[in-house]
């Protein structure tokens, strides 16, 4: 039998687009001392699900902002760090610096 793993969500940072529309929101998941924690870069749309665009196991550093209704991240993750990396999103063009 396996033992499920709790794992606690904590939000960092939220942003806005511009024309108000979609939501981008940094999460750190930590599930205990014998795993990394992992960052997840979410965008929410009205009625729409939250989707994981950027996932990245570690501590790197990552910050994202909007330029016009384009979301620009950056982040110092190593390649082999980066599980997840979505260029676009229900419309959203997604760069990465």
């Amino acid at each position: 039998m396996k033992i499920p793993i709790e794992c606690e969500d904590k939000t960092i940072l939220e942003r806005l687009s511009s024309d108000k529309k979609a939501l981008a929101t940094l999460k750190i998941r930590d599930c205990g001392a014998t795993t990394e924690i992992t960052q997840i870069i979410q965008i929410k749309q009205k009625s729409e699900f939250e989707s994981d665009i950027y996932i990245v196991r570690g501590d790197a550093e990552i910050n994202f902002e909007w330029i016009d209704n384009q979301l620009l991240i950056t982040s110092d993750a190593t390649r082999e760090n980066i599980f997840k990396k979505i260029n676009k999103q229900q419309g959203i063009i997604i760069l990465y610096k």
